[in-house]
């Protein structure tokens, strides 16, 4: 904390030798509690990118889990002081205070450097973005970008520790992160650091504006999937560059206050707090501005998913058994009529998350002209339903049949044309690439019949989705309807029949 750098030596005799200082320890308690905080929600997403491993495999999703593994290591930047005032201690030498502070001040320095690759990887995507798709040195990226980041942390440590050395070995500080650093070391770590933080800013300026440029010339610059996430990330660098400015440039400003030495350090660990809150902003952040990491949270953690009714998810409109085109209501009805049947229809809702999901096609009953207007609005995009539908259907397809191969490779986006294996897209791919105008949600709930629903209707315009007990087998690039089915079983019957006569 540079604010307090100034002050700690001043404080000496306030502080040493007289044991419990509980205003010292009061001080430290909103850090150490927002550190422990941020520790957990640092760890969850670390943990969430390790559990959807096979969804978020790209660059920028491993960047992000490395940042956030270097904002938890920081966030224990308070957890050795506030120990150390609770003993009593109150001051520990420099040296000492270096070693505590050895991995929290290698965090800092790898989310920085960290923060500056999201920011161009992002960039990279936007400028050359045929080029990011069909690169395949993915994890040679991975281990280069990676390894730079920590050289640049423990550089950044010899720097501290030979400062140590120099000026203030056996001197006493309060263990702040930073309150042990030379002159030298300051300077250098303080321009450094800006200077990154600046570019970070600018690459994100130039995508912004690469973004508005095609919003003129409206041209499609990147998903919406992508968009999100450019957005959450925008809100992330919003909230670090904040604190870690005001932060940095307290040297400079703090000064003109004029403050005591005491009121230096308690305005210095407000200006801490800022910085807590902005490493610790990555988890909640994503999870709300990211339909892709928000279902990979839910897969994790199911408390989350429980959270979020069918109602919200899915909304009924007929309860026809097989036609999908039925709509719901019935001419005629009052608009009372209407009401208490939709009351009933919502309370038969089916609990989309914590089930066994699986897309499969429906081309038969489509309605007419539902698949050239999907086609026309929905080219190109990623399609965010809601849920764990996506995670769990790489699970559930290894046991539901025959052709399971097939069934988890031939995954392509609505209104495009991807790859095989492409599992963190929506749709099904039939036979010839044509695209896919219906889908249809496989629930696992015991006593419940087919019903016709409609899934996000301000994502999915008129998609008719059908919700149903039982399985679904797939074999090469066709796919088995109900109707299907029933046909199926009833030829192996009559086969099985003929044998027995």
């Amino acid at each position: 904390m540079n604010a307090t750098n100034a002050s700690s030596y001043s404080l000496y005799n306030k502080y040493v030798g007289v044991g419990f200082y509980f205003s010292l320890l009061w001080m430290y308690t909103p850090h150490f509690v927002i550190g422990l905080i941020g520790m957990v929600l640092n760890a969850s997403l670390v943990y969430v990118t390790w559990k959807c491993r096979t969804t978020l495999r790209g660059l920028f999703n491993l960047l992000i889990a490395v940042e956030s593994f270097a904002s938890l290591c920081w966030e224990f930047t308070y957890v050795f002081p506030w120990f150390i005032a609770l003993s009593g201690t109150n001051l520990v030498s420099a040296e000492l205070c270096f070693w505590l502070q050895f991995v929290p001040n290698l965090g800092v320095s790898v989310q920085t450097m960290t923060m500056l690759f999201v920011a161009l990887e992002r960039l990279c995507g936007i400028i050359f973005p045929i080029w990011t798709k069909i690169d395949r040195n993915v994890k040679r990226y991975k281990i280069v970008l990676n390894l730079i980041s920590f050289t640049y942390g423990l550089v950044n440590n010899f720097i501290v520790y030979i400062g140590i050395l120099n000026e203030f070995q056996h001197k006493l500080v309060l263990c702040f992160l930073g309150d042990n650093r030379s002159t030298f070391s300051k300077l250098y770590s303080f321009r450094v650091n800006v200077s990154m933080e600046v570019c970070t800013v600018c690459f994100y300026c130039l995508i912004w504006v690469q973004m508005a440029r095609g919003a003129i010339k409206k041209v499609k610059i990147t998903s919406t999937s992508n968009m999100h996430i450019l957005k959450s990330l925008t809100v992330i660098i919003v909230f670090v560059m904040f604190g870690w400015t005001l932060n940095g440039l307290s040297t400079f400003y703090v000064p003109l206050f004029k403050l005591s030495p005491e009121d230096t350090i308690s305005f210095g660990a407000g200006l801490v707090l800022l910085t807590q809150v902005a490493s610790a902003s990555n988890a909640p952040v994503l999870y709300v501005f990211s339909a892709e990491y928000r279902r990979c949270f839910q897969k994790a953690f199911p408390w989350l998913a429980k959270q979020q009714s069918a109602v919200s998810n899915v909304v009924f409109v007929g309860t026809s058994s097989s036609n999908l085109t039925r709509r719901g209501g019935q001419h005629g009805q009052t608009v009372a009529d209407q009401q208490q049947q939709q009351q009933q229809q919502q309370q038969r809702t089916l609990p989309i998350v914590n089930q066994r999901h699986v897309f499969v096609a429906d081309r038969k009953n489509a309605l007419a002209g539902e698949r050239q207007r999907m086609a026309r609005e929905l080219r190109g995009e990623y399609m965010p339903l809601h849920g764990p539908i996506l995670d769990e259907f790489t699970e559930d397809a290894h046991g539901l049949g025959v052709g399971r191969r097939s069934f988890i490779e031939k995954r392509v986006e609505l209104g495009g044309r991807v790859g095989p294996g492409k599992l963190e897209q929506y749709g099904t791919e039939k036979r010839g690439g044509d695209r896919l105008n219906q889908l249809s949600i496989l629930v696992e709930k015991n006593g419940e019949n087919w019903a016709n629903v409609q899934v996000l209707p301000n994502i999915l315009p008129n998609c008719r989705c059908q919700v149903r007990k039982g399985n679904v087998t797939g074999n090469g690039d066709r796919w088995r309807t109900k109707s299907r089915q029933k046909s199926t079983k009833r030829r192996k019957a009559q086969t099985k029949q003929r044998n027995d006569h």
